[in-house]
């Protein structure tokens, strides 16, 4: 186990010892701050996970506060990070301003870096590695350099860079060694009115403010079948009529509209983990202002919002146009279903066969996540995957028990299923090499027989 020194005298030196200043006249904090400073000397032949402490390699950047990374000296175990010390604005489901900012410096440092290290906050180093309240996140800082094998003392805490840099406030480190850092790093940005402390003048120019331009699902989804993921719509603020068909989850929604010839568009509301009643009554009409945004292949209208009010509301609030609007879930085919624009329709499908599939297993915990994935086949052996998020229950109808493993459901029938189309880009790297799937909303979206045992 790793020795720490004393965790107060560090604080002392740091607030005592003459500042390093960066080229722009700041202090530089980062430079500063030094995991050698703590006793801890080495990260080879350790890994994070159970050591608090080890070297792994770049797998995907989510967001400015959230990264996965594989771990090197086990098996390239996937670890899941949420930094510690941070909370950068949203750049994903949710977009805020500066987050596609503070999300681009990440990625950059991260992409530069030929050495990266994550550890546990200081005390915590030498010990299995803790979790977030998500329970799928680990907690951790996360070090970089960009020579190969840098020695401990040359490791940069990107955690403190992105506080310094204005791109986060610093959060949660009262009880940290490194406290004193945050600290300072945090009031000289505040100080300097970098990032999310700049002046009405010098806005995030990755976030459009202006009003939202007006579309119709009509000519978003068009767009998207000439263009796909790059369509020209992504990041801009719009305003979008439709018809609430479909609850998803306990704060989304799937919204319908159609044309004059009768032809159906669809797209999902993210309302980023709120409450609002327009879009929570199927059957509703809403005008919606909010960012279009392909997450994970998929379209989606997030940044949306409704202060209650209807006399008070804003022009980006989204409003009630009228209720219980009529529409239909149509039964479709499967061979209807894998193409571009099915995408985010809502439908039924019937009489399947259920061929084969795969159950999740959390790639941090080696244990089942909850979600599987099983294929099925219509009578004329057209396929298509069913997806089943971790959130949602597919009941065993002899056990009334919950589904955990597709097999269960082996040489079962699918009765009928009535779920969204989305589309799954197996290969982050390659996001148009994937396959159409229906993906279940909700509990109770699913009707199946089991085999009868002989």
């Amino acid at each position: 186990m790793l020795k720490i020194k004393n965790i107060f005298l560090p604080i002392i030196l740091a607030v005592g010892a003459a500042p390093l200043l960066a080229s722009c006249g700041k202090i530089d904090y980062v430079s500063q701050c030094k995991l050698s400073d703590y006793n801890v000397t080495t990260y080879d032949n350790r890994n994070f996970l159970d050591n608090g402490i080890g070297a792994v390699e770049l797998k995907k950047c989510i967001d400015g506060d959230t990264t996965h990374f594989n771990q090197i000296e086990d098996a390239h175990r996937l670890v899941k990070v949420r930094y510690i010390g941070v909370d950068t604005p949203e750049s994903t489901g949710q977009i805020e301003k500066w987050g596609k900012a503070a999300s681009n410096f990440t990625k950059e440092k991260l992409e530069s870096a030929k050495t990266i290290v994550l550890t546990s906050d200081i005390p915590q180093i030498g010990q299995v590695a803790q979790v977030d309240s998500t329970g799928s996140r680990f907690k951790g800082l996360v070090w970089i350099s960009e020579k190969e094998n840098a020695p401990i003392a040359e490791l940069k805490c990107l955690n403190l860079w992105l506080v310094q840099e204005g791109f986060s406030f610093g959060k949660g480190m009262k009880d940290s060694p490194l406290s004193q850092f945050f600290i300072d790093a945090d009031l000289q940005a505040q100080q300097k009115k970098l990032h999310l402390y700049s002046p009405e003048s010098t806005k995030d120019p990755l976030y459009y403010v202006g009003p939202a331009v007006e579309t119709s699902l009509e000519e978003l989804s068009e767009t998207y079948e000439e263009d796909g993921i790059e369509t020209s719509w992504n990041g801009a603020k719009i305003a979008v009529e439709g018809v609430v068909c479909k609850l998803s989850g306990q704060y989304d929604c799937f919204i319908i509209d159609t044309n004059a010839e009768g032809k159906e568009y669809g797209l999902f509301v993210f309302a980023g983990y709120k409450t609002y009643s327009p879009m929570r009554t199927v059957g509703n009409r809403v005008r919606f202002v909010g960012i279009y945004t392909v997450y994970n292949g998929n379209p989606q209208l997030t940044d949306v919002a409704y202060n209650g009010s209807f006399f008070d509301a804003g022009e980006d609030d989204m409003k009630l146009i009228s209720k219980n609007n009529p529409f239909e879930i149509r039964n479709e085919t499967v061979d209807n279903l894998t193409n571009r624009a099915a995408i985010n329709k809502v439908v039924k499908v019937s009489n399947l066969t259920i061929t084969g599939g795969y159950t999740e297993t959390d790639k941090t915990t080696q244990k089942p996540s909850g979600a599987f994935t099983f294929n099925a086949v219509d009578a004329n052996e057209n396929e298509i995957s069913i997806r089943v998020p971790s959130d949602v229950w597919v009941i065993n109808p002899k056990t009334e028990a919950k589904i955990e493993d597709w097999s269960e459901l082996r040489d079962a029938t699918v009765d009928s299923v009535e779920a969204c189309i989305n589309y799954f880009a197996s290969n982050e790297d390659d996001p148009y090499n994937g396959y159409y799937q229906l993906k279940l909303c909700n509990k109770d979206d699913i009707s199946i027989t089991l085999p009868t045992e002989d």
